[in-house]
């Protein structure tokens, strides 16, 4: 099974990541990292989930929406013939 990235948005202060063995934030937290430290690749499919996820902030909190229940799941699908990922 491929990994997933599961993102949150914890206390509406920002967007956190969750993918393999790290956690990344972007918003108003004490830090931005925690966990091993990701590969290049890794880190490059995770910031593609919080920049996405950053829009979905944005609105939500200009609507006044509650965010605790809010989450987004990002799945990564790997064409085995071709080693890309669809």
């Amino acid at each position: 099974m491929e990994p997933e990235m599961v993102i949150t948005f914890p206390e509406n202060k920002g967007v956190e990541g969750r993918y393999k063995d790290f956690v990344l934030r972007s918003g108003d937290f004490e830090s931005w990292f925690e966990g091993e430290p990701p590969g290049p690749f890794d880190l490059f499919v995770a910031s593609i989930g919080l920049c996405a996820s950053s829009n979905v902030f944005a609105f939500m909190r200009a609507r006044d929406y509650d965010m605790d229940c809010t989450r987004i799941v990002l799945h990564r699908h790997t064409d085995q013939e071709r080693k890309m990922i669809d």
